[in-house]
């Protein structure tokens, strides 16, 4: 898909090194000559807007037990307002890429920055400012005792380098990458089908190996087991009370926070493994070495 666009006749130093060389007719101009600080309050009316790394600036849902539900004070008049087409930035967690542009007029939190942006397509900026690169410059312009703990700072985001196609070019980069999305949308639903499809041909094909053998050709009898229906005549069923012996008592190593002790010859079942509604086995994978069976009292 990438490798059918051709590229630009000349190239220029972005002054980046993030963004490394950059068409010669693209502008570059400082993030502070493109924003302007918003402090519009007291629009308890306007719906609530979130920011998240994973899509930038959405509606909040109160509904959605996927969202994070942060606690909502009732007194929303503090909250800042965020126009259509703001760029609105959770200054805490901008070095991870949590900003976008506002989807329509709402509120925000107190915390989060609200800028006026002066870019020609929003869309065009929305793509730019969370993209890998620019999410490195707004890591570069936070600072803070560590990491995780990181703000962003006003200074340091005004010096951040904004390339600038032309306004034609902005509007082509965006129609460019919606339909790219969706053709990489098509392909992954496409791609899950075919695993799920593959996944259940798995399943069925354990299922008959494990309950009718590799011989397709064998005869077959009923089981007695409803859920188990025919397996090969040959075949017997026992209940695995008669396989096995259960030792009660105390473990003189614990198995679970010593690794040393598996890969053994004895099975090693933790009650946990046991369905509880069906009395069957339903996970099977572990063994142990005589340094972790069982000491009776």
């Amino acid at each position: 898909m990438i490798s059918e666009l051709g590229p630009y006749i000349e190239y220029k130093d972005s002054g980046s090194q993030w963004l490394g060389l950059i068409p010669s007719a693209w502008k570059v101009r400082k993030l502070r000559t493109l924003i302007r600080r918003w402090n519009e309050r007291n629009q308890v009316d306007l719906p609530l807007l979130s920011v998240a790394r994973e899509k930038g600036v959405f509606v909040r849902s109160l509904t959605d037990p996927d969202e994070n539900h942060n606690v909502i004070p009732e007194d929303l008049s503090n909250y800042k307002v965020a126009r259509k087409g703001s760029l609105v930035i959770n200054k805490m967690k901008a070095w991870q890429g949590s900003m976008g542009i506002a989807p329509c007029d709402g509120i925000v939190s107190p915390a989060y920055y609200v800028f006026e942006l002066d870019i020609h397509n929003r869309m065009y900026a929305q793509r730019l400012f969370r993209s890998k690169h620019y999410v490195s410059h707004f890591a570069q312009a936070s600072d803070g005792v560590r990491v995780g703990q990181w703000d962003l700072s006003i200074p340091g985001m005004r010096e951040i380098p904004v390339l600038l196609p032309s306004d034609e070019e902005q509007s082509s980069i965006v129609r460019f990458l919606d339909w790219a999305d969706g053709r990489l949308e098509l392909t992954i639903r496409a791609k899950r089908k075919v695993i799920g499809l593959l996944n259940e041909q798995k399943r069925a094909v354990i299922y008959r190996s494990v309950t009718r053998g590799l011989d397709s050709a064998v005869s077959l009898k009923n089981s007695g087991i409803s859920w188990l229906g025919y397996i090969p005549q040959h075949w017997e069923t026992r209940r695995i009370k008669q396989l096995t012996k259960i030792l009660r008592g105390k473990f003189s190593h614990r198995p679970r926070n010593d690794s040393s002790l598996y890969d053994g010859a004895y099975p090693f079942i933790q009650t946990g493994s046991v369905a509880q509604a069906g009395r069957y086995i339903t996970s099977y994978k572990q063994t142990l070495n005589e340094k972790g069976l069982v000491c009776c009292p």
